[in-house]
């Protein structure tokens, strides 16, 4: 055989084996394209079953969920209008007013109570605003509306206290966000009344420094609904000496105030007196010594114990009061309100 014969049979021989090549890789494209057409057919057509379905609301379900709308809609706005019903609102914006009328009347009032109630006050105690109390200060004119409606607040939390008859009040504390006073022209003669410091004392039951009302958060101020706010708040800390059942009292009533009012923290504190005396040897104490030639002095009849029915150790009459520190925060709603006056 011819070289050319050869080298023809051998080209031929090759293009049939690549014929059959690409012929295989056809047929096997042509396979796997009727597959992915199958593959989008059934595709289509559980997509053209779900749209089918009756998935959608009806209409008589769509009327159901809107009146259902209207209902907690209706719900909200009588439960806003409920809680506003506590709110304090003022528009006063003098300062003299403020400190000449409202400020002295309520002290001169609080102080009648409290005496009335019995219960004890440091001196010249102003209930929180002792900077303004008896001193020249006037607080600047856009900080007088939420003055008042911490003064009619904090006339609403003393009066709760003397109606339940607590034995003591010892610091009524607010949170200040006042800006930089003003100080008018002293009279002649006027002394500024400062509120003193709770006193301190040592020892196991010892009464600590009230603590200043925590800062209110970045961003928010006492009394000032943001916008886009459903409310906001007052703080106000209260220190005083009261009995079991006078705290109950005071709880029940804040619970009960109309302003929505929230106990955070209620502290107690109360000192254990000590029910056995302890005998002291007199020369260990050095009370009594021995005169030379005189002998021993003749010893002192001790007291006798008396115990019994007669004179108890232990019940409600001789009940110790606590001392009390409470933290409140006092809540102010979005919305006008008509049962803000005091």
């Amino acid at each position: 055989m011819k070289k050319a014969q050869i080298i023809t049979l051998s080209l031929c021989a090759t293009s049939a084996i690549a014929l059959l090549a690409a012929g295989f890789v056809l047929y096997r494209g042509i396979s796997r394209f009727g597959q992915a057409r199958e593959a989008l057919d059934t595709a289509k057509t559980r997509l053209e079953g779900f749209y089918r379905e009756p998935v959608f609301p009806s209409s008589d379900n769509v009327r159901r969920e809107h009146t259902n709308t209207v209902t907690l809609a209706r719900w909200f706005d009588e439960l806003a209008a409920e809680l506003r019903k506590g709110n304090v609102v003022s528009a006063e914006r003098s300062p003299s007013t403020f400190k000449s009328v409202y400020l002295e009347k309520t002290l001169a009032r609080l102080l009648q109570e409290a005496q009335a109630a019995g219960t004890e006050l440091p001196a010249n105690f102003g209930f929180g605003f002792g900077q303004y109390a008896g001193t020249p200060t006037l607080p600047s004119p856009e900080d007088v509306p939420r003055l008042m409606e911490q003064l009619v607040l904090v006339n609403r939390i003393s009066m709760i206290l003397f109606a339940n008859r607590v034995k003591a009040l010892r610091a009524v504390e607010r949170a200040a966000f006042e800006s930089q006073p003003t100080t008018t022209a002293a009279a002649p003669g006027a002394v500024p009344v400062v509120e003193p410091a709770t006193p301190r004392r040592r020892g196991p039951g010892a009464q600590q420094p009230a603590a200043a009302v925590p800062p209110p958060p970045s961003g928010s101020q006492p009394g000032v609904i943001r916008e886009g706010a459903l409310f906001a708040k007052y703080r106000f800390v209260i220190e005083f000496n009261a009995k079991e059942s006078a705290l109950i009292g005071v709880l029940n009533a804040l619970a009960a105030n109309p302003t929505f009012t929230v106990v955070k923290v209620v502290r107690l504190n109360k000192d254990i007196p000590v029910l056995m005396p302890v005998m002291v040897d007199a020369a260990a104490a050095g009370g009594v010594t021995t005169i030379p030639g005189l002998g021993e002095p003749p010893p002192t009849a001790e007291p006798a114990l008396r115990l019994g029915p007669a004179y108890p150790v232990c019940g409600l009459e001789m009940e110790i009061p606590m001392q009390v520190r409470m933290e409140l925060d006092v809540y102010k709603f979005k919305g006008d309100s008509d049962g803000s006056g005091d």
